[in-house]
C-alpha cells in the first residue's frame, strides 16, 4: 500500500498573509512513478458549486519508491480562510504521486490572526 504524508513546519498550521509557507513530503510507493508533485491550493465548499484554484506547484521527477523531499512556496495574500452559513474557504497543499496510487493532503489556514474567520 502506498503512503504519503505532508509535515508543515508549522505545527499550528496557521499563517499570516506573505507568510511562505513550508514543510516536506514524505513517500513510500508500491511501484515506481514517474513524479511526485506537490500543490498550494486554496477551495470552497458549501452551498453552491464547489471551487479551487491551484496557486504554485512543485514537481519532482524520477523519484525513488522511498523518499522526502522539502517544499517552499511563497507565501499568499488571500483569499482568507473562513468560515460561513453559506460558504467556507481553505487552503491545502497536496503531494500526488503520478502515476500511481499515493496521495496526501495537509490543511492549513491563512488570515491576519493566523486562525480561520468566522463569518
Amino acid at each position: 500500500m502506498a503512503t504519503m504524508t505532508i509535515q508543515l513546519d508549522r505545527e499550528d498550521r496557521a499563517y499570516v498573509p506573505g507568510e511562505p509557507i513550508t514543510g516536506r513530503v514524505q513517500w513510500d510507493l508500491d511501484q515506481g512513478s514517474e513524479r511526485v508533485t506537490v500543490r498550494l491550493i486554496w477551495q470552497t465548499s458549501g452551498k453552491g458549486n464547489r471551487d479551487t484554484g491551484v496557486v504554485n506547484e512543485t514537481q519532482w521527477d524520477r523519484v525513488p519508491l522511498s523518499g522526502e523531499r522539502a517544499f517552499d512556496f511563497p507565501g499568499v495574500e488571500g483569499p482568507y480562510s473562513f468560515s460561513g452559513k453559506l460558504i467556507t474557504v481553505g487552503w491545502l497543499i497536496e503531494a500526488v504521486a503520478e502515476p500511481g496510487e499515493g496521495y496526501a493532503e495537509q490543511s492549513f489556514s491563512v488570515s491576519p490572526t493566523g486562525s480561520e474567520v468566522a463569518i
